[in-house]
């Protein structure tokens, strides 16, 4: 059974390994120089729509989509029922959200290693080759949707610090999380 980073446990179990960011190589180069240029979610909803095609748009971006329920609509001062339908999936997007700025980046984990050799240094550390474990199919798809240029972020916890520390500098906040995808994944 293959080993992989994660499983030694610690700092390792959910560590993001490295970060890629396609663009045009301009826009990498302002990202070297230090300017995060950032898009909305709108613009990357309305991409999919205009590409017709999942990839760098996501129709679901900034929203709550849901499948398979049960809806019952009740009257608020009496709580008496008045509707009740079935639906396949809705989607629910809140329009301030949409129009928040937004930076992506495609991040590989400790998870997506395979380590081929370990090498004891003495007892407390140890030197790890490792490679990416990719599926085929995941590969093809980032092929397909992330053409051009790509700049490696080999020290993320580097480049979140840099960032979280000009956002405090000019007294900004944000928010930032590793995206799950689910039923419809591109990757």
């Amino acid at each position: 059974m293959a080993k992989y980073l994660s499983d030694y446990g610690g700092m390792l179990e959910n560590m993001v390994v490295c970060l890629f960011k396609h663009n045009e190589k301009k826009y990498l180069e302002d990202l070297r120089s230090g300017n995060i240029y950032m898009n909305n979610f709108k613009y990357f909803i309305d991409r999919e729509k205009k590409d017709n095609k999942k990839g760098i748009g996501d129709k679901y971006e900034a929203g709550l989509h849901m499948r398979d329920l049960e809806i019952q609509i009740f009257k608020h001062d009496t709580d008496k029922l008045v509707a009740k339908a079935d639906a396949d999936s809705i989607t629910v997007h809140k329009t301030i959200d949409e129009y928040r700025p937004v930076f992506c980046q495609f991040a590989l984990m400790a998870n997506e290693f395979i380590v081929e050799e370990e090498e004891k240094i003495d007892d407390y550390n140890l030197r790890v080759k490792a490679r990416s474990s990719l599926s085929e199919v995941r590969k093809r798809k980032l092929k397909e949707n992330f053409q051009g240029e790509i700049l490696l972020i080999a020290n993320p916890e580097e480049f979140v610090n840099r960032f979280e520390k000009y956002i405090a500098k000019n007294n900004k906040a944000y928010k930032a999380k590793l995206v799950k995808y689910g039923f419809e994944s591109i990757f």
